[in-house]
């Protein structure tokens, strides 16, 4: 199981589903573990991940949904919580279902306060705060710092929470924060680059450095389309006639992706910015990260974020 999820990281897709194949088999074999949910919540969360890749937003909110009912099941509250948060991640970039999304974001803090977990609470908020923000800014902010202070502390942080920060950072359109916490995402994951977390950041990141540094944002905009195309190569297995498709425009980072290309050709002449292009898209994604870091404040990247309050 293990291995699956190294496998997704490097995007070797039919590895996944080989590795989850056996992780089930391998399973079936043996009494249940005492020590963690079944397997099986696993092999969700991984297929999930594979799905969310693809673009089949749909299939990945079901697979994270199972993954949550088997973990609470087992009585694995704060692991239930985290996979109801990325279920629900992945329904707000579908666009679809936000009220359902919302009830299953709530339940998901209510299950992470439950566990007492910092990590599980931090994604729930932030789950939330990403159902909210059209509706409901102010609360959405609010709860987006209740999760930094919860798990953004330096030394403390925990790396997935942080990335999902990001996306609300994003999804409220505060660029300065945005750009704090993509390179608090990056940096973390320095050493560990998954593309599911990496993708989103440099988009992201991209950004909110276009309208100071647009010629920097035009180098990170092609090495996040790279990674983005590295990711949907993944395999939609099955019949996808019965998927309803993402709502138009519902996808905010590919938007905010969007915006960096609009606004870096008002402010680059055409033969500069594809040179920039060229370069962007030949970097391999350890090589994005290293740029992104390298042209981030490094003020923004260590001690305490700052208040969001504004």
């Amino acid at each position: 199981m293990a291995a699956a999820y190294d496998a997704h990281a490097n995007g070797d897709w039919d590895g996944v589903e080989e590795l989850c194949r056996q992780a089930v088999e391998a399973g079936s074999k043996h009494a249940a573990s005492p020590q963690g949910p079944r397997i099986e919540a696993d092999v969700c969360a991984v297929r999930a991940m594979a799905r969310l890749s693809a673009g089949a937003y749909a299939d990945a909110v079901s697979l994270y949904l199972r993954a949550a009912e088997l973990a609470r099941a087992d009585g694995y509250s704060g692991l239930a919580a985290i996979y109801l948060a990325y279920g629900v991640t992945s329904a707000v970039l579908w666009g679809a279902g936000m009220d359902e999304a919302t009830d299953h974001a709530e339940r998901s803090v209510s299950l992470a306060r439950r566990s007492g977990m910092p990590g599980a609470i931090m994604m729930g908020l932030n789950a939330l705060a990403l159902t909210l923000v059209e509706d409901d800014a102010p609360r959405a902010r609010a709860l987006l710092r209740e999760s930094i202070e919860c798990g953004a502390a330096p030394g403390e942080e925990v790396t997935t929470g942080i990335v999902t920060a990001c996306l609300v950072a994003g999804r409220l359109r505060d660029w300065e924060l945005t750009l704090t916490l993509t390179g608090r995402a990056i940096s973390l994951w320095r050493w560990s680059p998954a593309l599911l977390q990496t993708a989103p950041c440099l988009a992201l990141c991209a950004r909110a450095l276009v309208e100071t540094r647009p010629e920097v944002a035009a180098v990170l905009h092609s090495a996040a389309y790279a990674t983005f195309r590295r990711m949907a190569t993944a395999p939609l297995p099955g019949d996808r006639s019965n998927q309803a498709p993402a709502a138009a425009n519902a996808n905010f980072i590919f938007t905010a992706l969007h915006e960096t290309g609009g606004l870096a050709v008002a402010a680059i002449t055409a033969d500069r910015l594809r040179d920039l292009r060229h370069e962007g898209a030949a970097m391999t994604m350890d090589e994005a990260v290293a740029y992104a870091l390298a042209n981030i404040d490094p003020k923004l990247l260590t001690g305490p974020i700052a208040s969001i309050d504004r």
